[in-house]
This record gives structure tokens, C-alpha cells and sequence, in this order.
């Protein structure tokens, strides 16, 4: 059991940084130009990615 939530939490968050990377090289690219616009949206990702497993955690229960 715990090796299915661990793999679900891996996808999500993988998701999450791979569609905040997209987004922000189809909006505004000069963002990664810079080490702290890159941990900002990294950061970003991570935040949304933790966001929704808390709703999702909420629902459960």
C-alpha cells in the first residue's frame, strides 16, 4: 500500500514540475534565465503539487 502512494505522490509531482516548466517557457522563458526565477517555479510546482494532495487527503477522510 504504501509503495502505491509513494508512486502516486512521485507522478504528481513530476506532472506538476513538468507543466509549471512548460508553462513558463511557453509564457515567459526569461524566468529560467535566472537560478532564483528557476527554484521560484520549481518551488511553485512543489507548493501546487503538496496544495492538491491536501484536498485529495481531505476528501478521504
Amino acid at each position: 500500500r504504501l509503495q502505491e502512494t509513494h508512486g502516486r505522490t512521485l507522478k504528481l509531482i513530476g506532472g506538476m514540475v513538468m507543466l509549471a516548466l512548460g508553462g513558463v517557457m511557453l509564457v515567459a522563458p526569461e524566468l529560467m534565465e535566472s537560478l532564483t526565477g528557476s527554484l521560484a517555479v520549481i518551488g511553485l510546482a512543489l507548493a501546487g503539487a503538496l496544495g492538491i494532495m491536501a484536498v485529495s487527503r481531505l476528501g478521504d477522510a
